[in-house]
């Protein structure tokens, strides 16, 4: 485009900032940033805000939060970017600094803010923020669902996962697969596998995901009878199990010997159909399942 005499417009730049930034080409970020300056497109809105982005995918804040002091007017979009930006890096004291100088906070800042919360685990500092949300009267949306029932479920706080859960069904917000799979959590994390079941038949779509965090759920509460039977109504469904299955299923081999040799006979089975390569962490969690197994342990070869 440049060679042949054609300058970019403030349509062009973002997408080829964003490029930069899903390649993590940083110094081909900073040329098409020179570019925006000599262009005069750096007090653009639009350009701003997807340089923003860009630095803030590469953890470079200093230079996002110069180029935020440098564009005009800020939006809630650069609000929202640069927030997101300071959570991912881990500086959550910065992005509280500018949630709280943010002169409109619309769902977008309000998301960000809770879910920076959430990822860096100040789960308590999350809820609070979702609290005061409320109190503004805006409606949360799917993603910051999501973020509660994460926190609801590090924090045990099964009173406000159900709350959430029933404020899903008064609204008539479809059980997303997303949203499926953190209640599916949030219950499981609580201790009620009996309510996560429910929803995880309630859902009328299923990810390997959503599959896995019920295998795991039932494995990891010592249930290995149920967690295989569910593994083999994955694979029932034609849903292809990852890493984290194998490793849910090795989990609940240790608590149903009964089982084992008939799962690992299948394991292999299904490992040699998919060309699936199990790694170190699964391989020792296999081991560990086997232990009692002088059979499966001969089968393996350790």
């Amino acid at each position: 485009m440049l060679r042949n005499g054609m300058c970019p417009d403030n349509y062009t730049l973002p997408y080829v900032l964003k490029a930069c930034a899903n390649m993590k080409s940083f110094h081909l970020g900073e040329s098409i940033h020179g570019h925006c300056l000599k262009l005069g497109f750096l007090f653009d809105t639009f350009v701003g805000n997807s340089l923003i982005v860009m630095y803030s995918a590469f953890d470079d804040m200093n230079a996002a939060r110069c180029v935020f002091a440098e564009v005009p007017g800020h939006d809630v979009v650069s609000s929202t970017a640069l927030i997101s930006g300071y959570a991912k890096a881990g500086d959550v004291d910065s992005a509280r600094l500018l949630f709280d100088e943010a002169p409109v906070k619309d769902r977008g800042v309000w998301g960000s803010m809770i879910s920076g919360y959430v990822q860096n685990c100040c789960f308590k500092e999350g809820l609070q923020m979702f609290r005061l949300m409320q109190f503004t009267g805006i409606e949360p949306d799917e993603a910051i669902f999501v973020s509660i029932l994460c926190a609801c479920a590090h924090l045990g706080a099964l009173d406000i996962g159900i709350w959430v859960h029933r404020y899903l069904d008064i609204v008539k917000l479809p059980l997303s697969v997303r949203l499926g799979t953190s209640l599916i959590d949030m219950y499981a994390k609580c201790g009620y596998l009996d309510l996560a079941e429910e929803v995880f038949y309630e859902m009328p779509q299923r990810d390997t995901i959503c599959w896995n965090a019920m295998i795991s759920a039932w494995a990891m509460h010592g249930d290995g009878e149920r967690a295989l039977q569910l593994f083999s109504e994955m694979e029932k469904a034609g849903i292809k199990p990852d890493d984290v299955s194998f490793i849910a299923i090795f989990t609940a081999c240790s608590y149903s010997e009964a089982y084992l040799s008939k799962v690992f006979a299948s394991l292999v089975s299904l490992a040699s159909k998919m060309s699936f390569c199990l790694d170190m962490t699964s391989k020792l969690l296999f081991v560990n399942a086997q232990v009692y197994t002088v059979g499966a342990r001969f089968c393996l070869g350790f």
